[in-house]
């Protein structure tokens, strides 16, 4: 496989400046919203029960005697006929916003998933001699970019990255929303997350959590093909200090070399 792939890297020049500028920036267009997407349809059918599971309890409670108004009263036969029809329908109901939510949380999963393989293949493929073993940890790729002089906190949309990974997290391990997720807005006032809530968070981030992957794509592009002034004086500086002069000398003529 790997001989093969050399092969074709040699014919078509795939470690050329363009072809890799190209290669990393097409990490940038996959689609993190692609599960959503795919059960769209399936929550709308959900909201349709619940809809009409609803409709059919107002309708049905309208029907009910005095009973519920004067507990010395006894039910009639029909009451008993209409709790017990009401009783389904708050199942059926129950059920499907059960559903609902359950497929809310995994599009948060998903999201966070897919923000986190983008994140591990954009390193690997613009720095292949990294080892992302140790990238599961969220802070292990913040100090690798920070490293490499890409402040990943000053990019718009890693707050929202970041409120993403906290909804991830509390929605993997543990049913009551934490206290560091209820400081974000549509989770302030919950105990519990229910289909509303995360659908409105998702909504809101889903944008910016994009748009901040592609900036980080941009910064990476940038930290590994820019060169202004500034910064190729700064590597010509480095280099004369660490190499003597005809080490230097054979540097530059190299570099003349593979000018076209």
């Amino acid at each position: 496989m790997n001989s093969i792939f050399e092969k074709f890297e040699d014919a078509f020049n795939l470690n050329s400046r363009a072809n890799k500028i190209s290669h990393i920036r097409s990490i940038s267009e996959i689609d993190f919203n692609i599960f959503g997407n795919a059960v769209r349809k399936i929550e709308d059918d959900f909201n349709i029960e619940i809809n009409k599971a609803e409709s059919k309890s107002t309708r049905l409670s309208s029907g009910i005697s005095n009973y519920v108004m004067d507990n010395n009263s006894i039910p009639t036969e029909k009451d008993l006929e209409i709790f017990d029809e009401l009783h389904d329908h708050f199942i059926d109901q129950h059920i499907c916003t059960e559903y609902l939510t359950a497929l809310s949380e995994m599009k948060i999963v998903y999201m966070f998933k897919t923000l986190e393989i983008n994140m591990k293949t954009l390193i690997k493929t613009a720095y292949p001699n990294v080892n992302i073993k140790s990238f599961y940890k969220w802070e292990n790729m913040d100090s690798f970019f920070n490293s490499n002089s890409i402040k990943v906190s000053d990019i718009q949309g890693y707050q929202e990255a970041i409120d993403l990974k906290k909804v991830n997290n509390c929605i993997k391990h543990t049913e009551l929303i934490s206290d560091d997720v209820k400081k974000i807005s549509e989770f302030t006032s919950l105990d519990y997350f229910d289909s509303s809530s995360i659908t409105t968070f998702h909504d809101r981030i889903k944008e910016r959590i994009m748009s901040f992957f592609k900036e980080l794509t941009n910064l990476v592009v940038q930290d590994l093909f820019d060169f202004n002034q500034k910064r190729i004086v700064k590597l010509s500086d480095d280099y004369s200090y660490r190499m003597d002069n005809e080490t230097l000398k054979m540097f530059v003529e190299s570099l003349k070399s593979r000018i076209k």
